[in-house]
C-alpha cells in the first residue's frame, strides 16, 4: 500500500466575483438583439438549429422504438432543403 502524502499550502484565497446571468436568458436576449439590429450576426445559425432540432427528433424516435438507432441523412440537414 502506498505511503500517504499530505499537503498543504498556505496564503490568501481570492474567489473573483462572477456576475450570474442565467444562460436561456443571455440566449433568448441575443436572439432579440439579432431581431432589432440586423447588422448583428447570430453566435448560431439556421442550419445549426436545424442540426439540433433533428437531432432530438431522432433520439424521440429511438426512445419510442426501445432504443433502437434512427440515423440521420445529411442531405436533409440543410435549409436549403427544407425550404423547398
Amino acid at each position: 500500500f502506498a505511503d500517504f502524502q499530505c499537503s498543504y499550502r498556505s496564503g490568501d484565497v481570492v474567489i473573483p466575483n462572477i456576475q450570474f446571468m442565467e444562460p436561456l436568458k443571455i440566449e433568448c436576449q441575443h436572439f432579440i438583439d439579432c431581431i432589432r439590429d440586423e447588422s448583428l450576426q447570430p453566435i448560431s445559425s439556421g442550419e445549426q438549429g436545424l442540426m439540433v432540432v433533428q437531432t432530438l427528433e431522432a433520439a424521440e424516435r429511438s426512445m419510442k422504438n426501445g432504443g433502437q438507432r434512427h440515423f440521420i441523412n445529411e442531405e436533409e440537414m440543410t435549409l436549403s432543403k427544407v425550404s423547398q
